[in-house]
């Protein structure tokens, strides 16, 4: 009898043994997805099978013990701001458009007329003095015939021509200057004939 028991005895073991395996393989097997192979290969190199079970619950129990890294979920990207209304830049102003001018101020209006005509079309304050009396703070000669006079109103004039029987006015004297066609001006004294006189300051 216990001759006969040791074999039962050694395959109860046995049996044991293999049901220890085929469990701890059950826990290694949701585990392999995380051991290395080659800590797997060295268990399956064991022969002897109690000492590969062994090596496989010590795989299972560091799987076990080390804790799985959870992946940290990707954070939720904040919803894009609103876009800002959109402003209308304003119209830019209408370029200011030329006043309209009087009648007879305009360039069209003037084009084609003489000065003389051009200066009767503008304004009674802008047009220009037909004549104008000074008088004569200073008188001297600067050439044959050619006098030069200082006014008193700060004016200096002198004659553009030459003339043997005129007589120039002296200091005190009352003269008027009057406009000429085409910019020139004369010089009135005395009821004599007008001598063309030319502004120098």
């Amino acid at each position: 009898m216990a001759s006969g028991e040791r074999p039962r005895a050694r395959h109860g073991r046995i049996g044991v043994v293999a049901a220890l395996g085929l469990n701890a393989a059950a826990l290694v097997v949701p585990q392999q997805a995380s051991a290395q192979p080659d800590q797997l290969s060295s268990c399956l190199a064991i022969a002897d099978m109690a000492a590969r079970v062994a090596c496989y619950d010590a795989i299972a129990r560091r799987q076990v013990e080390t804790p799985v890294a959870v992946p940290t979920p990707a954070p939720t990207p904040a919803p894009a701001p609103a876009p800002a209304p959109r402003v209308e830049a304003p119209a830019a102003a209408p370029a200011a458009t030329e006043r309209p001018v009087e009648a007879g101020t305009s360039a069209k209006a003037e084009f084609g007329f003489s000065p003389a005509e051009r200066e009767r079309l503008l304004p009674a304050e802008q047009q220009q003095l037909v004549d104008l009396t000074f008088t004569v703070g200073t008188a001297r000669l600067t050439g044959p015939g050619y006098w030069q006079f200082e006014m008193k109103e700060g004016s200096t004039w002198r004659l553009a021509e030459s003339r043997r029987a005129f007589r120039a006015p002296g200091p005190g004297d009352a003269v008027v200057i009057r406009r000429g066609s085409l910019g020139s001006y004369f010089l009135d004294f005395d009821d004599q004939p007008g001598m063309r006189i030319k502004r120098l300051r």
